[in-house]
């Protein structure tokens, strides 16, 4: 049995043993994590390399759910090195496989434990909803469960994965760039922060948190970021790691 396997049968076994109640609350406050616990339970066909996809997909997606997956891992590559992790990604041509959760129709990252899961919806079948995705798993990989849980907060992994996602409404122009303070988003850290607001609010969150990360870039380098990963998980303080006082240098 493989490892992933055998870590989504304990996480469903710790699940029942905490209650139903339990089990629907994780599901309403993060589906996407309860989807990447039945991901392999439910009616999806596996393709030669593992990408998960609906039975009925045509073989032109299926080609073209490789092609994604080949042209984001090359971004990330490009951006800031090569990319260790190695998700259970799936592709999806509804959004109602996993009823009665509300999975994303652009795209969605899951883990539980050690075992993660990049879920793709209709909608977000380009390479810039893939390459975010998958960059939220690098992340997740290189910091480890427990420490993304205990130490990353939500602007930083958005922030992040905001780096390989060019969809231009995300993009603060240069001279708006540099009048806007995105100080404020460092206050975001948690999934309900980050969620709160109308679409207008919510796009000015990544916007803000793109800006922030890529700022944070510039000084220490994209091609340390992994490095910086790596402190983080090895026990040093993310904000002592990420930090803002960088920027005043």
């Amino acid at each position: 049995m493989g490892t992933c396997k055998r870590k989504t049968l304990t996480a469903l076994a710790v699940a029942i043993g905490l209650g139903a109640t339990t089990l629907l609350y994780a599901a309403y406050a993060s589906p996407s994590d309860v989807a990447c616990l039945f991901v392999k339970s439910v009616a999806l066909e596996s393709l030669p390399d593992g990408t998960l996809v609906e039975p009925n997909s045509t073989e032109s997606e299926r080609a073209l759910f490789l092609e994604l997956q080949s042209q984001a891992r090359a971004r990330i590559e490009k951006t800031f090195g090569a990319p260790r992790a190695r998700p259970i990604v799936a592709f999806l041509r509804g959004s109602q496989i996993f009823w009665p959760l509300k999975v994303n129709n652009y795209g969605s990252s899951g883990s539980i434990g050690n075992c993660t899961c990049v879920i793709i919806g209709p909608q977000g079948q380009h390479v810039d909803v893939v390459a975010h995705e998958l960059m939220h798993q690098e992340l997740h990989e290189r910091v480890s469960a427990l420490r993304m849980f205990t130490e990353v907060p939500v602007w930083f992994d958005e922030g992040v994965a905001m780096q390989v996602d060019f969809r231009p409404q995300y993009t603060l122009p240069k001279d708006v760039e540099r009048e806007i303070n995105t100080d404020e988003v460092r206050k975001l850290k948690s999934v309900s922060q980050f969620n709160h607001g109308n679409d207008e609010e919510l796009t000015a969150h990544y916007a803000f948190a793109k800006t922030e990360v890529a700022q944070w870039l510039d000084k220490v380098g994209r091609h340390n970021l992994y490095n910086h990963f790596e402190r983080i998980r090895s026990g040093e303080r993310f904000d002592v790691v990420v930090s803002r006082a960088v920027l005043r240098r």
